[in-house]
């Protein structure tokens, strides 16, 4: 009766081990109980939405200055809840640079700006930039992102990312 008793249990055990790792030796005479199944997440209806989001500008360096024009814009078929764009610098920027209110450092040569709530076929307003770099670089490659869009699926990648190839001529360079 034992052996059977034992045999058994492994079988429940084994079959709740694909939900829960239970240490060896643990197993006791007392009953298995499976774990709850996970609660569906605000994130997860969010997973459910898709938005096919764009980044557009152009960019213009000359003695040591840089700036940028910036616009977001989301072709649907989703609204977007919040949008937040990353660009990405070769050299950083001086630290002492005046960013726009929705616009923060997210790193040495990162910084982050707030698209904000973009409907589905609409274009967010656009952002200029002015960065300074230490000395006059003759030329600095801008990495343009989507940093987070509200958690919807973006299935169209090439028009969120861009690297962007800036030399130091002042003429604008599209992206």
């Amino acid at each position: 009766m034992r052996v059977v008793r034992v045999v058994l249990r492994s079988l429940v055990v084994a079959s709740v081990a694909v939900a829960t790792v239970i240490p060896a030796g643990s197993v006791s005479a007392g009953p298995v109980v499976a774990a709850p199944a996970p609660l569906v997440e605000a994130a997860d209806t969010q997973a459910a939405l898709e938005a096919d989001t764009a980044h557009h500008g152009h960019a213009v360096l000359w003695d040591g200055l840089l700036d940028i024009w910036l616009e977001s814009e989301n072709h649907g078929p989703d609204a977007v809840s919040d949008m937040t764009v990353e660009l990405t610098f070769s050299a950083p920027p001086q630290p002492d640079a005046s960013l726009p209110d929705d616009c923060l450092r997210g790193g040495h040569r990162t910084i982050l700006c707030r698209a904000g709530e973009l409907r589905a076929a609409s274009t967010g307003r656009g952002r200029a930039l002015r960065l300074r770099f230490a000395g006059k670089p003759a030329e600095v490659v801008i990495a343009v992102a989507t940093a987070w869009n509200g958690g919807a699926a973006d299935r169209n990648h090439p028009n969120d990312r861009h690297t962007v190839l800036v030399p130091a001529t002042g003429d604008a360079y599209a992206f």
